[in-house]
């Protein structure tokens, strides 16, 4: 069964739901499929036979998943600055000269200039064949 056919079918079968009193509960046979759900007062008027419904089984089973608490208004975009202000950009205190070439680069980094110059004369210093002393 599809979500939107379970949905539908939940739908029309809570419409379909008469209120009944304490009395008559009492009086009519329990059924497997039925099960009495107790709901809070909606308004100060309200009787205690108003705030019970007959709900069938598999519906109470669903009820908590639908019945979840959910926020009244968007946070608005001030709110949300407002904890974020704490989370900006930090200064960097680990960028220093490099000795050899003076341009910036990180502390206990090797510098990416230097770095450039040593990758392109690397293939020069290894193709020479070492001299042998004797």
């Amino acid at each position: 069964m599809s979500a939107t056919t379970l949905v539908s079918s939940l739908w029309t079968s809570l419409s379909t739901l008469t209120w009944r009193s304490a009395a008559s509960l009492a009086s009519s046979s329990p059924s497997a499929a039925a099960a009495v759900v107790s709901r809070p007062a909606l308004f100060s008027g309200a009787s205690a036979a108003a705030s019970r419904i007959i709900l069938p089984a598999i519906l109470t089973d669903l009820l908590p998943g639908f019945l979840m608490a959910v926020p009244k208004s968007r946070t608005t975009h001030g709110k949300k600055r407002m904890r974020m202000s704490n989370k900006g950009l930090k200064n960097r205190e680990d960028i220093v000269p490099c000795p050899v070439c003076h341009g910036p680069k990180l502390l206990h980094h090797v510098c990416p200039g230097c770095l450039a110059k040593l990758e392109r004369k690397r293939p020069e210093v290894l193709s020479k064949k070492p001299v042998e002393s004797s």
